[in-house]
């Protein structure tokens, strides 16, 4: 005979319990009131074993088998599941207070893993987890399915797991040891020792999503989670046309240290795809201003980068890019065949012996850029070579110049000084003129056949043996231009035979204003020579030239009447 009341819950259960095509809203409509979950769908097959009291403790044995299972749940998981099938078995002990997770393992058609550990504080709002998985292989979209991750109150962490794309994940281990509500909280707080995993990627793909940003793919590595700090080793892959083969580093987000970043990388860089990332103030706004002063940087570099961030102050770096057969332009000025190490920190960019060919003539470069990121930054370049068109020196130096003037010029010349102010700046150097041809006002013609040492200093330039052809004949001349000096010019002239009157009309005083302010004192020396109809030798006279006025004294010569 039974009693007349039996109070279930007070007796002990050994029970098996066979659930075919079980509705899965049944669960929806059990678990809703904890769970923040909107809609579930789909069958549910299970055999559960349990023994134990109702009322204090059960032990529970499961087999869960789901087909075409979806759930809505926006406050747990990035999108919906839609249509999952796989398979759970569990074993736990329950209590009112407690869910202790012996094992539990999880297979769906796209994801597997084990769990282990407990629940506790179940009777309040607030449970605490103590969890820790093992065993998880799966691709990243089934990872951003099956997981939580919007337990955490961040849209940052939201938005990076969306930016990837495509991949896979093999989770060695993971843990968690917090309440519910400092798991919400962890955007805020910063991430401590509540959350832990090792892992390693594999053919990760995505983009960033910041604006000038490259697609990165085939990324593969080991990653990290240990008291607040996310650690990558042995990361290589690309980005956008780059390939790094080497990333190591460190990000921190516990509350402490959050944001302080280390990062050492070693690869091969796309220089126009580098240039592109510089001029979007990878680095500094100063960087990004000349990095858009290049009109062209083409090419490929080695590159080997080490950086670190910490709170509040600012960005220290330390590379060196190794440039083969680079091309740059800046200006009207082409470099092609660029071969050198350029090393570069927050306060410094420089490269000792840089090959280049400068419009087709070879060259080489030494450069610093120190305090760029400052009003108060200098640079100091310097270029030699063995001989350049120069049409390339004329260029850069004469107003009247152009990359087609013919000649060669060779020496070494150096340009230093500040980048916001001019007249702390300082040109020095000396270089050989061999057949040059360069125009010079208020001449008419330019001066052809010009062959010489210039050498330039901080007082002024020297002209040394200097002899060309001048209108037609030749010349010769030795002088001193003087910076600042009322008489700026010091020469000597001569030349074996010379035609003055041919030669002042080819001169145009009104051309420019170098003649007209132009103070000069010298001599001139005339073999033989001619004015009109008059013809004389052995012409020897002081000059002088004071704003297109011309003095000649103490002036000796012959003609034919003595």
């Amino acid at each position: 005979l039974l009693p007349k009341e039996l109070e279930f819950h007070e007796a002990r259960w050994s029970a098996d319990l066979e659930l075919v095509d079980f509705p899965a809203s049944l669960i929806k409509d059990h678990v809703g009131a904890r769970l923040p979950i909107k809609s579930m769908t789909g069958h549910l097959g299970q055999r559960v074993h349990v023994e134990g009291n109702p009322g204090k403790q059960l032990q529970i044995k499961s087999d869960l088998e789901f087909k075409q299972l979806s759930v809505d749940a926006p406050e747990l998981f990035l999108a919906p599941i839609s249509g999952a099938d796989g398979r759970v078995t569990f074993e736990v002990d329950w209590s009112q207070n407690r869910l202790r997770l012996l094992r539990a393992d999880f297979r769906a058609n796209d994801i597997k893993f084990s769990l282990q550990g407990d629940v506790g504080a179940l009777n309040t709002s607030d449970p605490h987890f103590r969890l820790n998985l093992a065993g998880l292989s799966t691709t990243v979209s089934a990872l951003r399915k099956y997981f939580p991750v919007k337990i955490v109150d961040s849209p940052q962490v939201g938005n990076t797991i969306n930016s990837i794309q495509a991949g896979q994940v093999e989770i060695k281990k993971a843990g968690v040891n917090a309440t519910l509500s400092q798991l919400r909280r962890l955007a805020q707080s910063g991430v401590g020792p509540q959350i832990w995993f090792d892992a390693e990627v594999r053919d990760i793909a995505g983009a960033l999503g910041a604006d000038g940003s490259f697609p990165w793919r085939g990324v593969e590595g080991q990653i990290s989670l240990a008291k607040g700090m996310v650690t990558f080793r042995n990361v290589k892959g690309f980005y956008g046309d780059s390939r790094f083969t080497d990333i190591d580093g460190s990000y921190v987000l516990s509350a402490t240290e959050k944001g302080k970043l280390e990062l050492e990388l070693k690869g091969d860089v796309n220089l126009v795809e580098l240039k592109e990332q510089v001029k979007g103030r990878l680095f500094s706004a100063r960087a990004a201003k000349m990095a858009s002063s290049l009109q062209d940087l083409a090419g490929r570099s080695k590159i080997d980068f080490a950086l670190k961030r910490f709170a509040g102050a600012p960005l220290q770096f330390d590379g060196k890019i190794s440039l083969e057969n680079a091309r740059v332009r800046y200006d009207d000025h082409s470099f092609s065949e660029v071969q050198g190490e350029v090393t570069f920190t927050p306060n410094e960019i420089k490269t000792e012996k840089l090959r280049a060919q400068m419009s087709g003539s070879p060259i080489q470069l030494q450069l610093a850029l120190r305090d760029y990121d400052s009003d108060d930054g200098t640079f100091d370049l310097g270029i030699e070579s063995p001989g350049v068109r120069a049409g390339v020196v004329t260029s850069l130096l004469l107003d009247t110049g152009t990359l087609k003037d013919p000649g060669i010029v060779r020496g070494a010349v150096r340009y230093s000084g500040s980048f916001n102010t001019k007249i702390r700046r300082k040109f020095v150097g000396n270089l050989d003129l061999l057949d040059v041809q360069v125009t010079i006002q208020p001449l008419l013609q330019p001066l052809r056949e010009l062959n010489g040492k210039i050498k330039i200093d901080e007082a002024g330039i020297d002209f040394q043996n200097i002899h060309a052809s001048l209108v037609g004949f030749p010349a010769s001349a030795s002088g001193r231009w003087r910076y600042g000096e009322k008489t700026q010019l010091l020469f000597d002239f001569s030349a074996p035979n010379l035609d003055i009157t041919y030669l002042i009309s080819q001169i145009d005083p009104e051309s420019s204003d170098f003649y007209a302010n132009l103070v000069a004192e010298g001599k001139i020396a005339l073999s033989k020579g001619r004015i009109k109809n008059f013809e004389f030798a052995e012409l020897n006279t002081n000059a002088t030239i004071d704003h297109r006025v011309w003095r000649l004294t103490n002036l000796t010569a012959h003609s034919a009447g003595g």
